[in-house]
């Protein structure tokens, strides 16, 4: 729900500042993300009820974040009549490009988070190392996408900067699968790629918009099916490599993923999803 809200709030709140408050909370997002990978498996060695203690230690940043959107609640604005009957844009190709995009993005960046520790571990790294090689990826992600603004305020749109950003996550998938000795750098680059598609992700969903009311519907269109497609990532993955006994396969996967996020970041970048109005139109228009 945070998720599909926020680049509708910006979009409204902020609409000449999207790539700079987009970047922030997706800074804020990652870093804590990449702080909880790396001290997991220390917190679950060193903590009084192991990996229960390490998860269940995170409630108190849910309980911070509830008490500084509470007066959020509590101030009340005046509903706008434009976003009654608003419709998803289910007809446009660009909100689908988007969707794609940030599917692909998504799904890529929670296989990572999900089997990344598995797949170097595979190769004779020990647990905690793995850990803090999963912190590098997400760390690396952190500060590339601080960077992001920059990019896009240098370019004219955001085709280019997708698409080369996808090209070194698809860089990435392609060193763990042909020199996974080198995990230290691979790791670093999809972090490199990663961080920046993230926030041209969410970033795509208010720049793509005309106004707070479509910001609002293409979130939702692109986030609940880029979040289906995401969830089946890390359960395809695990299951091919099941079946076939090895990390060959599913890597293979990703790098077709990349690359298919490369093509559609081609049209995700550049344009806008027009207003799909909830209310029939008369026959004579």
């Amino acid at each position: 729900m945070g998720n599909v809200l926020l680049p509708s709030l910006i979009k409204r709140d902020f609409p000449t500042r999207v790539g700079l408050l987009t970047s922030a909370y997706a800074t804020v997002m990652g870093a804590v993300a990449a702080v909880a990978s790396g001290v997991a498996v220390p917190i679950s060695q060193a903590a009084p009820g192991g990996w229960h203690t390490a998860l269940g230690c995170w409630i108190v940043l849910a309980l911070a974040a509830i008490v500084l959107w509470f007066p959020q609640v509590r101030t009340t604005r005046p509903a706008s009549g434009e976003s009654r009957g608003h419709r998803l844009p289910w007809g446009s190709p660009l909100a689908w490009a988007v969707t794609a995009f940030m599917g692909l993005q998504s799904l890529g960046f929670y296989v990572v988070v999900t089997w990344l520790p598995q797949v170097l571990q595979d190769t004779g790294v020990d647990a905690a190392t793995a850990g803090w090689l999963l912190f590098l990826f997400q760390a690396v992600a952190v500060v590339t996408g601080l960077a992001a603004p920059a990019a896009m305020r240098w370019a004219r749109d955001q085709r280019a900067v997708a698409t080369v950003s996808s090209l070194v996550v698809l860089a990435g998938y392609l060193g763990l699968l042909l020199a996974p000795g080198w995990a230290l750098l691979w790791s670093a680059v999809l972090g490199l790629g990663g961080g920046i598609c993230l926030v041209l992700a969410l970033a795509f969903l208010s720049l793509r918009a005309q106004d707070a009311t479509v910001a609002g519907a293409l979130s939702a269109m692109a986030q609940s099916i880029g979040y289906l497609v995401a969830a089946v990532g890390p359960v395809a993955f695990g299951l091919l490599h099941a079946v076939g006994s090895g990390w060959t396969v599913p890597i293979l996967l990703m790098c077709v993923a990349a690359a298919g996020q490369a093509a559609v970041a081609m049209t995700a970048g550049r344009g806008t999803v027009p207003r799909v109005d909830g209310q029939p139109r008369s026959q004579g228009h």
